[in-house]
């Protein structure tokens, strides 16, 4: 993709230099930042606030983990998108099966697997449309 990368050390590429292994390590550290991120904001997490506190984990707001973890997942489109391109050249098993549980991180922090449009009611029994001549 035409995104550029930041790697840890601050050198800048493509992301479409990345080799198939960095390119899924960062898809899943985003992912596990984004849910633990999504946990942070959920009132019914199994960490109490003392703990969290203990530990010194930041507490966020429902409001304030969304709009934090919609903000991961725009970063991670680059991303997705070149994991799209490489996904039918990717044959090692181990590298398809990082792919599959990166699939089911994004599934578990979005919540959906399917479109959000409202399927169309279609009536058992209608009546026919009129028609005008």
């Amino acid at each position: 993709m035409l995104a550029t990368h930041r790697t840890k050390d601050g050198n800048k590429m493509l992301v479409a230099e990345m080799t198939d292994e960095h390119l899924l390590n960062t898809i899943h550290l985003v992912l596990d930042s984004a849910l633990r991120t999504k946990g942070s904001g959920d009132p019914a997490s199994a960490m109490s606030d003392f703990q969290a506190s203990m530990y010194g984990i930041e507490r966020v707001d429902s409001k304030k983990a969304g709009e934090l973890v919609r903000a991961a997942v725009e970063r991670l489109y680059p991303y997705l998108s070149e994991l799209f391109l490489r996904q039918f050249t990717i044959t090692d098993e181990d590298y398809a099966t990082k792919v599959d549980k990166a699939h089911e991180k994004l599934v578990s922090l979005l919540g959906r697997h399917e479109s959000l449009a409202p399927k169309p009611m279609i009536p058992a029994f209608s009546e026919p449309p009129e028609v005008n001549f």
